[in-house]
């Protein structure tokens, strides 16, 4: 299975969670940010907290849908609650890092899921099994159907219990759903494109200006792979990591000679 096995999968994941924590930084340094439509009045004074969906976005069940495929079925509640009672899921690459982060950063992590409030004890088990902070005097696993008002499967009023008590800094969860709580993510998708369209472009220009010549086996991997390379060795969680690692590439390179 593609997301078991694949390197891109992990680098797409990895790469999700450190711009998480690059813009949890950032809600940290302004009181006035908050990522929740419930959260209404001032929140500048309260606690700072995240919420993260629980399946394929700090969970990953893969495993559960190799399970189907082998036996040639569908999900179904009578094969999925055996398997969250499992407690087997492992966490989905870069999503423990960044809930210890949040942690470390004094920000309470919620875990808001349309698992069965029946199944609350195994997913605890799972996430504690996976690393994933859960507090100790805070309900932080909020199921569905876990009160009479969670119900549905619809999460606002869920989140809109959280922000009661916190300033919730930041949503972490699929695209689908961002887009129906009426989140403009084909912008944000518009503006990225955008950027590193534009980006790209400029090197491009750059590198054709330099032995002023384009071939066709210009855009191919070696072209690319040094400034890969940089942003590997320098770190890519802050905007200058890569000069540091280029340095480094290029020294290498020079007294590796050539190498």
């Amino acid at each position: 299975i593609w997301v078991q096995t694949a390197l891109e999968y992990e680098a797409t994941a990895v790469q999700a969670y450190r711009l998480a924590q690059l813009q949890l930084d950032a809600a940290l340094a302004d009181p006035r940010w908050t990522a929740a439509i419930e959260q209404t009045g001032d929140a500048s004074m309260l606690p700072p907290a995240v919420v993260v969906d629980v399946d394929e976005t700090v969970l990953d069940n893969s495993y559960y849908q190799a399970r189907m495929i082998r036996d040639h079925a569908a999900f179904a509640p009578a094969t999925w609650d055996p398997w969250v009672l499992e407690a087997r899921a492992t966490a989905v690459p870069g999503a423990r890092e960044f809930a210890q982060y949040a942690e470390a950063k004094g920000v309470t992590v919620f875990y808001v899921t349309n698992r069965t409030a029946n199944l609350e004890d195994a997913t605890r088990r799972n996430l504690l099994a996976e690393k994933f902070p859960l507090s100790g005097t805070v309900d932080t696993v909020l199921m569905r159907g876990e009160r009479p008002e969670w119900s549905a499967s619809a999460k606002g009023p869920r989140r809109a219990h959280v922000a009661r008590g916190f300033r919730i800094l930041l949503l972490v969860g699929d695209e689908p759903r961002m887009r129906a709580l009426g989140y403009p993510t084909r912008r944000y998708k518009y503006l990225a494109f955008v950027l590193a369209g534009g980006v790209a472009g400029l090197a491009g220009a750059l590198l054709a200006a330099q032995p002023r010549l384009v071939t066709p086996g210009g855009p191919g991997f070696p072209t690319p792979a040094p400034a890969l390379l940089a942003g590997i060795i320098g770190g890519a969680r802050r905007p200058w990591g890569p000069g540091p690692g280029e340095q480094h590439h290029w020294f290498a390179w020079w007294f590796g000679g050539g190498a």
